[in-house]
């Protein structure tokens, strides 16, 4: 992941392209910023080696927390007790609480992205080749921390989910539609557990989290509501000075670090016990991080902030009073208490009302602050703290729209001239351009043309680009054969042709020939579809075509040769894989959703009791996504990321709402209710949700009371 070794900033600008329209933020000279620290903490290194040879205490305690040895962060002790299939394990553990739902897996896990990205960014910029990785930093930061225990997370590409509305007059029923389909990696079981919770004071359906006591996504008999990730820039790294006693540097001066021991529960062995170190941003996670230990200035220590880590955080009292509010009112003073991680939040009412606000704490950084939160930032100055967060009512937020719609993406939802940072990293607009594509497409709308956008498999990145790819010159007339194919497709992602997987393979092998070169050691934990930067390269849009050539060879290689090639190494792959008769080949079999239990999975005698495997359609930027992983070289189209629920609410008539998600309602992998929507899910198909008794009691199929003795 060392990209700075072998790029220039202005190549690794074309590799990570900002959001369309904005540009890349100007930050510090990093390259100063952080040669000058290395220096310093040099001298801080020296200073310890001096009360070494003295017998300094200091230097004994410095030891003990494996601060410095020979000038750099070591592992503290202790750290390589832990087993990697135990860090990989219990990572995957961590991720089922309510912050691993919410966060996407950019402040926790609507996750899988690339591994280890952080640590790229850190080597980039202690390097002293300065640089803004756009649509990394924040989403990686997790992924490194992870990559300190899981060796072998996937990257995949991207992160998102969707939720749109309309009001009463685009309804075909006069009342609001409301859907959403958070996205998320598949598992077996499913993460989500359907419930109805029904009290004298309040009735609320929808789909919980296991330990959660509340529906986190649904409607109760007022309201619905819907969750995608804002993806705010709420993490910040910083860097802080060691001084020889062991203790680190603030603006007031040296402050000792917060110690607290953890004690890990190991069956079959002795407890693991780890020494916790806060600084006054937040824990040290150098000291479980071999990444950072090495990437970090000498004589310094890297901690996290990030709002999802403060004391007052109420973001469970607020899901538990969503379902008991009863208008836009309470509803939006529950979310008051929302803290982490933001979401832009959809609401529609039984009253007509439709509303979106992009709830939760984004902290303000100060006027002086030159690194923006997109660096990481010395610990020691007190311009680069936090100052404070958006205030609630100036966070973004719609209410009853003129043209009757709302949706969001993950792409940017703040209006021009909007005075607050929030992130510089949104997501692609692919998938909300095609929403707003569909929407627009009817005068009123149903539960029905929901569904049918919720199953939209149009890729529109493959559409923009198709045309381009659709100019190669063939090399071989199996290759011809598949040109003839693409040149009648629509970009349509279905399960059931050959294009798609043809073009998704040639894409891969694309990818693979433009930057593996030039990214080197650093290709397969940076391999992605990139979209807009392969766009950017095949039509040349500011230069990049020069990505096309192959930096190993003294002869430039032009895009249309290497379109050429690549096409033949497509089909060849292909042909090793699913066979010579091209006709027969299918994306969904190919693109196969892969529920993999953990850690039986992990199992060959065990996964084929546990895992779950559908045939779908979609790619990673449809509106029904399935994302795969191109360093997968066993299963690389297979979808692994996906919408891990759909729900569309009626507020017409509540009880004609509908959801569905990727599993089943049991963890049991001997219970019919294992995988019961699995084949359901992959269709497009859905459950009714229905809170009716007597409805319910007619359609049961068993009955379970418990009853307090």
């Amino acid at each position: 992941m060392q990209l700075a070794k072998t790029l220039p900033n202005a190549r690794i600008h074309e590799f990570l392209p900002p959001y369309p329209g904005e540009k890349y933020p100007e930050i510090a000279d990093l390259g100063k910023l952080y040669s000058g620290m290395e220096q310093e903490g040099v001298r801080v290194a020296g200073a310890q080696s001096a009360l070494a040879s003295a017998g300094g205490s200091a230097t004994a305690e410095a030891e003990k927390i494996g601060l410095v040895v020979s000038g750099r962060q070591e592992r503290p002790a202790g750290d390589n007790e832990i087993g990697e299939r135990q860090r990989e394990e219990s990572m995957e553990a961590g991720r089922g609480g309510l912050l691993g739902f919410l966060n996407h897996g950019r402040n926790g896990a609507w996750d899988e992205s690339g591994r280890g990205g952080l640590s790229s960014f850190i080597d980039l910029v202690i390097s002293g080749q300065a640089l803004h990785l756009a649509g990394n930093h924040e989403i990686l930061l997790t992924s490194l921390i992870a990559d300190a225990y899981s060796p072998s997370l996937e990257p995949i590409e991207g992160l998102g989910s969707n939720n749109w509305a309309v009001s009463g007059k685009r309804s075909a029923t006069g009342k609001p539609l409301l859907a959403n389909d958070p996205h998320l990696g598949l598992s077996a079981p499913a993460v989500w557990y359907f419930a109805h919770i029904s009290t004298p004071e309040f009735e609320a359906i929808g789909a919980t989290l296991p330990g959660v006591p509340a529906i986190v996504l649904g409607r109760n008999g007022h309201f619905a509501w819907g969750f995608t990730n804002t993806g705010p820039d709420v993490q910040d790294l910083f860097l802080e000075r060691l001084d020889p006693a062991g203790e680190y540097l603030s603006p007031d001066g040296p402050r000792p670090f917060e110690r607290y021991d953890e004690v890990i529960r190991v069956k079959g062995a002795d407890d693991v016990r780890l020494q916790v170190r806060v600084s006054r941003h937040g824990p040290v996670i150098s000291d479980v991080s071999r990444s950072l230990q090495v990437a970090a200035p000498r004589g310094h220590v890297v901690a996290l902030q990030w709002t999802a880590l403060r004391e007052d955080d109420r973001t469970m009292q607020a899901a538990v009073k969503l379902a008991s509010a009863e208008n836009w009112a309470g509803f939006l003073n529950a979310l008051r208490d929302y803290h982490a991680p933001q979401q832009n939040v959809v609401y529609a009412d039984a009253e007509g009302n439709i509303a979106f606000v992009a709830a939760g704490r984004v902290p303000v950084r100060k006027p002086a602050n030159d690194l923006k939160g997109l660096a990481p930032a010395p610990g020691w100055l007190a311009k680069y703290d936090w100052d404070g967060f958006i205030p609630f009512t100036e966070l973004p937020l719609s209410y009853n729209p003129a043209d009757g719609q709302l949706a969001t993406a993950n792409h940017r939802i703040t209006p021009p001239g909007y005075r607050h940072f929030i992130t510089a990293e949104w997501q692609p607009p692919y998938r909300a351009q095609r929403i707003e594509e569909l929407l627009g497409a009817l005068p009123v709308h149903s539960v029905g043309s929901f569904a049918r956008i919720q199953g939209d498999v149009v890729s529109l990145p493959v559409r923009e680009v198709l045309p381009v790819m659709l100019e190669t010159r063939p090399a071989s007339e199996e290759a011809r054969h598949a040109l003839r194919l693409l040149a009648g497709w629509d970009a349509s992602m279905a399960g059931d042709r050959p294009e798609p997987l043809i073009l998704w393979a040639w894409w891969r092998e694309l990818t693979r020939a433009v930057y593996a070169d030039e990214l080197g050691e650093a290709f397969r934990r940076n391999w992605l579809a990139r979209a807009p930067f392969l766009i950017a390269v095949l039509t040349d849009q500011h230069g990049e075509g020069g990505w096309c050539d192959d930096v190993r060879t003294a002869a430039p290689e032009r895009c249309d040769a290497l379109l050429t090639a690549t096409l033949e190494a497509a089909l060849a792959d292909l042909r090793a894989r699913y066979g010579g008769d091209m006709t027969a080949w299918r994306w969904g079999r190919a693109h196969e959703a892969r529920l993999e239990h953990r850690p039986f999975g992990r199992v060959p005698s065990l996964a084929r009791w546990f895992d779950i495997t559908v045939p779908t359609p979609g790619d990673a930027y449809t509106v029904n996504v399935g994302r795969n992983n191109m360093d997968d070289e066993k299963h690389p189209y297979a979808s692994r990321h996906a919408a891990s629920l759909r729900a569309i609410y009626d507020l017409a008539e509540p009880d004609r709402s509908l959801y569905i998600h990727s599993g089943g309602q049991s963890g049991n992998p001997l219970s019919r209710h294992y995988r019961s929507f699995t084949e359901a899910w992959a269709r497009g198909d859905y459950a009714p949700m229905v809170t009716d008794r007597g409805k319910i009691e007619a359609a049961g199929v068993k009955r379970l009371e418990l009853r307090p003795q």
